[in-house]
């Protein structure tokens, strides 16, 4: 049906397809901002970003798909907020260390379980291209160290990995 649209019908259905698609990601972006500093489950927000979709006339989202926004943003934000607490003067004067975490089940990926218990110092500059998340629904954490608890034997130098973050994270905004 599509191709038997004139040139200009079918820019004019793209075009409101478009503008259909910006107001559904500017909606979403509101929703999640909104609720994330709410503490919101992703049951609501599932339900909140449905809504929008029934207000703009679209196809529903896949709850996987939608579970997978929820997820990654809210570890974003908690692992920005996490990030400039564990970097704090203070904090890195008292805990010099982190020790990078995953979830250690059958669902973490390979580049992130290559990263599990590995030691960073603070002062390392290239340790916080680890910091968490490092790729979509990423469940890993970093946990600060005292050095009287640090096995220095275990401490590496992050800028010698060869272990990359997956594609678009990798760098924490603080």
């Amino acid at each position: 049906q599509y191709r038997r649209l004139s040139a200009e019908a079918r820019a004019r259905a793209f075009s409101v397809s478009n503008m259909t698609s910006t107001e559904l990601v500017r909606r979403v972006r509101e929703i999640l901002a909104d609720q994330l500093n709410q503490g919101v489950s992703l049951r609501e927000f599932t339900a909140s970003v449905r809504a929008g979709e029934v207000d703009l006339g679209v196809t529903p989202t896949s709850s996987y798909y939608l579970e997978n926004i929820f997820r990654t943003n809210t570890q974003s934000a908690y692992g920005a907020g996490r990030l400039r607490q564990i970097t704090a003067p203070e904090v890195m004067a008292a805990r010099p260390f982190v020790e990078y975490r995953t979830a250690r089940d059958n669902r973490v990926r390979p580049n992130h379980a290559a990263l599990d218990r590995l030691v960073f110092r603070q002062t390392d500059p290239a340790w916080q291209r680890y910091a968490p998340p490092l790729g979509y629904q990423c469940r890993c954490a970093v946990v600060t160290r005292r050095e009287r608890d640090v096995d220095l034997t275990r401490v590496v130098d992050a800028s010698t990995l060869p272990i990359e973050p997956d594609p678009g994270f990798g760098n924490p905004r603080l």
